[in-house]
C-alpha cells in the first residue's frame, strides 16, 4: 500500500488487506475532512464501494462506537457482542447482530484522521490478538499512505486549478492580441481607403466640375460655327473638304454623348468615395444614429468586385428584403466590419457550393420590437454541420484552408454586436441548405 498514490487505488487496495488479515466480512473507513467526518470506503465481503458520504446521513455503523473512539482515540474490540450490553442501545445493533466488532483509530503525527470500523457476523473472537497485532501495524502504514495520496490529491487539484487559470489566461491574452491586430488592421484599412478617396477625390471634383463648363464651351463653339455657315455659305473647297472629313454633324452628336458618359461616370466615382468614406468612418469614434441601410448598401458597394462574376462567371444575386427601420443608435465603422464579415462569408459560401442553384445572397431588415432592429444576412451555399455551428464564434476557429482565413472576423463580429452594442449574434445553418446570420442591435 505504500506505493500507491492515487487515492481512491489506495482505499480499494487497503480496505482489502484490512479486511483479509482481520478477519472481518464488513469494513468502513471513515476520513476525517476539515473537522467533518465523511465515510469514503464501504466493504462487504469482496465488493467495495468508495462514494462518498458523510457520517450523519448514514446508518450503515454504529454511531456510538465511532463517537466513543473518536473521543478516547483508542482500538474498541468487541469479540462476543451477546455478553456485553454496552452499546446495545445503538439503533444499529437493533437491526444487525454482528457477533465480533473491532473499530481501531487511525492516527498520523498523533492526530486522529481516521477511524476503521469491521465486523464480522458469523463467529465471536473473530479479531485475535494475532490479527490485532498485524492491523496496528497496518493502520499505522495506512496513516502515512493516506496522507500521502491526500497531499497529492491537494496537490494535483491545485496544479489543475492552475493550469486552467494559465489556460483561461492564455486564452485572453491571445483573443486581445487578435483583437488588437485587428483592430489595427482595420484601421490601417479606414485610413488607407480614407487616403484613397481623398486624393481621387480632389481630380474627380476637377473633372466633374469642369464638365459643365465644357459643355457651355462647346455651345458656344456650336453657335459660332452655325454663324459662320450663315454668314459664308459657300465655303472655300478646302473648308469644305475639312468639314466632309471631320463629318461635322456625327461630331457634334457624339460629343455631346462624350460629356455625358464623362458626366455619368465622374458621379458614379464621386458616390464610390462616398461609400468609402461612409464605410470607413474614422472620424466616429462614438456611437450615433445611423442609417443601417446606408451601411449595409456601402458594404455592398466595397464587394461589388465579388458580387459581380464568381470564379464560374455566374453572377450572384443579392436579394434585399429591407424594411422600415429607425435610425439606430451604433458605432458605425464597427457595424460596417460585421457586415463586411458576413456577407464575405456568404460569398466564399455560395462561391464554393457545387449545387445547381443560383447563387444567391438575401438581406432582411425588420423592427423587431420597440427596442430592437433585426438583419439576417442568408445564403444558398454548403451550409455547416451543427459542430461547426457550434464553434463558429471561437477565436481562431476557421474552416477555410491555411492562408485563406485567420478565424477571427465572426469572433470580432460577435463582440462588436454582443459586448459594444449589447446586441445578439446568432448563426443558424445546416450541411447542405445554407446559412444565416441573425443580428439583433438595440434601437438606442
Amino acid at each position: 500500500i505504500s506505493e500507491e498514490i492515487e487515492l481512491n487505488s489506495l482505499l480499494s487496495k487497503l480496505m482489502r488487506v484490512l479486511m483479509e488479515n482481520a478477519g472481518a466480512n464488513k469494513g468502513v473507513l471513515l476520513l476525517s475532512n476539515s473537522d467533518n467526518w465523511e465515510i469514503v470506503a464501504q466493504c462487504h465481503n469482496n465488493t467495495c464501494d468508495l462514494s462518498t458520504l458523510p457520517l450523519e446521513q448514514t446508518d450503515i455503523i454504529p454511531l456510538t462506537i465511532i463517537n466513543t473512539v473518536k473521543r478516547t482515540q483508542k482500538t474498541l474490540l468487541l469479540n462476543n457482542l451477546e455478553q456485553n450490553n454496552t452499546f446495545t442501545t445503538d439503533p444499529y445493533f437493533f437491526a444487525q447482530k454482528p457477533k465480533s466488532l473491532l473499530c481501531t483509530p487511525i492516527l498520523h503525527q498523533g492526530k486522529l484522521i481516521g477511524i476503521l470500523y469491521q465486523e464480522n457476523n458469523l463467529t465471536t473472537e473473530a479479531f485475535t490478538p494475532e490479527r490485532l497485532e498485524i492491523l496496528n501495524l497496518l493502520t499505522a502504514q495506512a496513516a502515512i499512505s493516506i496522507e500521502n495520496a491526500r497531499l497529492y490529491q491537494h496537490l494535483e487539484a491545485k496544479v489543475e486549478q492552475r493550469t486552467q487559470h494559465l489556460q483561461e489566461t492564455l486564452k485572453q491574452l491571445q483573443q486581445t492580441q487578435a483583437q488588437l491586430i485587428q483592430t489595427e488592421k482595420m484601421s490601417s484599412l479606414g485610413q488607407m481607403v480614407a487616403g484613397i478617396a481623398h486624393e481621387i477625390n480632389n481630380p474627380i471634383s476637377f473633372i466633374s466640375g469642369n464638365i459643365t463648363h465644357a459643355r457651355e464651351y462647346f455651345q458656344d463653339l456650336l453657335e459660332l460655327l452655325n454663324l459662320y455657315q450663315e454668314d459664308s455659305p459657300d465655303p472655300s473647297s478646302v473648308i469644305q473638304d475639312k468639314l466632309e472629313e471631320l463629318e461635322l454633324e456625327f461630331l457634334c452628336d457624339d460629343l455631346e454623348k462624350l460629356l455625358n458618359s464623362m458626366e455619368t461616370g465622374s458621379k458614379r466615382i464621386s458616390k464610390i468615395i462616398r461609400g468609402l468614406r461612409n464605410f470607413s468612418r474614422l472620424d466616429e469614434s462614438k456611437s450615433k444614429e445611423v442609417d443601417i441601410h446606408e451601411g449595409l448598401e456601402n458594404t455592398l458597394m466595397i464587394l461589388q468586385h465579388r458580387l459581380n462574376r464568381n470564379s464560374s462567371g455566374i453572377e450572384i444575386a443579392i436579394v434585399k428584403n429591407y424594411g422600415k427601420l429607425p435610425l439606430v443608435n451604433c458605432y458605425a465603422n464597427q457595424l460596417n466590419q460585421v457586415f463586411l464579415y458576413i456577407l464575405n462569408n456568404a460569398l466564399d459560401a455560395v462561391t464554393t457550393s457545387e449545387s445547381d442553384n443560383c447563387p444567391q445572397i438575401s438581406i432582411t431588415t425588420e423592427v423587431k420590437d420597440s427596442q430592437s432592429v433585426t438583419i439576417r444576412i442568408a445564403d444558398n451555399g454548403i451550409g455547416m454541420s451543427e459542430d461547426i455551428c457550434q464553434r463558429i464564434f471561437e477565436p481562431f476557429f476557421t474552416t477555410k484552408p491555411v492562408g485563406k482565413g485567420t478565424g477571427l472576423g465572426l469572433f470580432i463580429s460577435y463582440q462588436i454586436i454582443t459586448e459594444q452594442h449589447g446586441g445578439k449574434l446568432e448563426c443558424i445553418s445546416q450541411t447542405g441548405k445554407g446559412t444565416e446570420f441573425m443580428i439583433d442591435i438595440p434601437i438606442k
